[in-house]
């Protein structure tokens, strides 16, 4: 079996979240004779086997992954794709692949219940702390772009994983995806 995990945080930019998860994730397939591959951004570290890495950062990996998938993850025959959360890239295995593999999407948070808490802090009608311009840029710009790559993901997915309770709960409404 040939498995390709999507994420655009992972070891050693990261050292927690979804990035943290496929490390473990591919590792322990690994070690059970698994043939699983890491897709994401960040340039190429030979402590970390079996990763393909786009030179990119995490905002601009989505948007250029596109590519890469028309140059090189088609040719590899993967059985399954497993996109973590955002991405939108649910959709390109009908694009790029003679043989479409499974996909399987696993959401980590709601994107509209984390854009709500953005928000500036205040007490007795005196701001104390304000939203910074990166935080405005990702609730009013990246939030609704990651809300419809996730919709997009999740509605051709062959299987859907909620990392937890709360956000199965939330997404199934948001993407109006049946809870089973």
């Amino acid at each position: 079996m040939k498995i390709c995990f999507v994420v655009n945080t992972y070891p050693p930019a990261t050292q927690c979240g979804p990035g943290e998860m496929v490390y473990n994730l591919q590792k322990y397939m690994l070690n059970r004779g698994v043939d699983a591959y890491v897709f994401t951004c960040g340039h190429n570290d030979p402590k970390y086997p079996k990763t393909l890495r786009i030179p990119c950062g995490k905002r601009l990996f989505y948007l250029l992954s596109f590519f890469y998938y028309v140059k090189e993850i088609r040719k590899m025959d993967f059985d399954i794709i497993n996109f973590q959360t955002e991405s939108g890239m649910g959709i390109a295995p009908f694009f790029f692949f003679e043989k479409r593999p499974k996909i399987i999407t696993t959401l980590h948070t709601a994107y509209l219940v984390e854009a709500r808490a953005i928000r500036g802090l205040t007490f007795d009608g005196r701001a104390f702390v304000r939203p910074s311009l990166n935080e405005y840029v990702v609730k009013y710009l990246f939030t609704p772009i990651k809300f419809v790559g996730t919709y997009l993901s999740t509605g051709i997915s062959d299987r859907i994983i909620a990392v937890c309770q709360k956000t199965k709960e939330y997404c199934s409404k948001q993407y109006r995806i049946p809870e089973e």
